[in-house]
């Protein structure tokens, strides 16, 4: 049955704003009745899989944040740490460039950054960036991983994230980072035509958009302020955009860039990227001053980057390259 209703006032979470896009977002998810999760056959991947999986915990200060270790039979002995965008904490949107890295023989290891998911501190200032320096300290403490044989890639708020930490490790990607957030009615109209580009159909029938879009609402944990309450907001909510463009700020990715040194930079964004712009992405390449390369993929934007094949295969020979 597709719901196409609208929020009552104080119905439902207590999220703000954009009822027309929560209608449409609603609308979209309930036109599939079957449900598609590809992430599934990289968590059970059964006796004859190509890889193992192991549920591990990531310290990061007084608590643990779940993470997932995805080891190919054919591991080369290299390891890709991957860092989810904001609300999207979940496998299914990474499900292409996991699986393309375990088939050139990369380990992946993804946890939840503060907020999301079973990660039980809350996203606030001043402490996301404490994250990943974890997960990379928990690589090299407990799975013996060397900084020469380690990679990363960080999707959007986790392409910050990654980038801020960049100099612990060999190589880089960047998919869809932002130096800033600040969307119009018109950014969020072309941000939602892009998912109807003929290449999204064939993604479709192996993914429905009730898996890859399923995060758009996911509750983040967010502490808006110090000392200030707890709540959970998702990405429609319009406290959500301005508090994670003064993340991004805080983070500075250009800066981060300039820093990276001998740290092999690939940044990757989507053309039609309205969150991320184009231009944001040429300005983290600029300040690298190591080897680095740019894509600027046609026809991509801010949701619909992750979803290529061509992106999944353009990371992978990253990281083959410079592991």
């Amino acid at each position: 049955m597709i719901d196409i209703s609208w929020p009552l006032p104080g119905q439902a979470q207590a999220q703000r704003g954009n009822l027309l896009w929560r209608s449409l977002h609603r609308l979209l998810l309930g036109t599939f009745p079957f449900e598609r999760n590809p992430a599934l056959g990289l968590l059970e991947p059964g006796a004859g899989g190509i890889h193992g999986v192991r549920h591990l915990a990531v310290p990061i200060g007084d608590h643990f944040s779940p993470a997932i270790l995805f080891t190919p039979k054919k591991h080369l002995g290299s390891t890709v740490l991957l860092v989810h965008g904001t609300s999207a904490s979940d496998i299914c949107p990474y499900y292409l460039v996991i699986r393309e890295l375990l088939a050139h023989g990369h380990q992946v290891l993804t946890f939840h950054l503060d907020g999301h998911g079973g990660n039980p501190r809350p996203l606030r200032q001043g402490s996301i960036d404490e994250c990943v320096p974890a997960a990379i300290h928990f690589l090299a403490a407990e799975l013996d991983v060397e900084r020469e044989h380690l990679g990363m890639l960080g999707v959007s708020l986790g392409g910050a994230c990654a980038l801020h930490a960049g100099d612990s490790v060999k190589a880089l990607v960047s998919l869809g980072t932002p130096t800033s957030l600040s969307l119009t009615e018109l950014d969020k109209a072309a941000e939602a035509v892009g998912l109807f580009v003929p290449e999204m159909y064939q993604l479709a029938i192996e993914a429905t958009p009730n898996c890859m879009l399923a995060f758009v609402t996911d509750p983040v944990r967010v502490e808006c302020g110090e000392g200030a309450t707890c709540e959970e907001i998702d990405l429609l909510d319009v406290r959500m955009m301005p508090f994670i463009d003064e993340t991004v700020r805080r983070l500075d990715p250009v800066a981060s860039a300039g820093r990276l040194n001998d740290t092999a930079l690939l940044v990757v964004n989507g053309a039609w990227d309205r969150q991320a712009t184009p231009e944001a992405a040429v300005a983290i390449f600029d300040a690298a001053p190591g080897p680095k390369e740019l894509a600027l993929v046609p026809r991509r934007n801010h949701f619909t980057l992750i979803t290529s094949q061509a992106v999944a295969e353009l990371a992978a020979s990253w990281f083959d390259e410079w592991l």
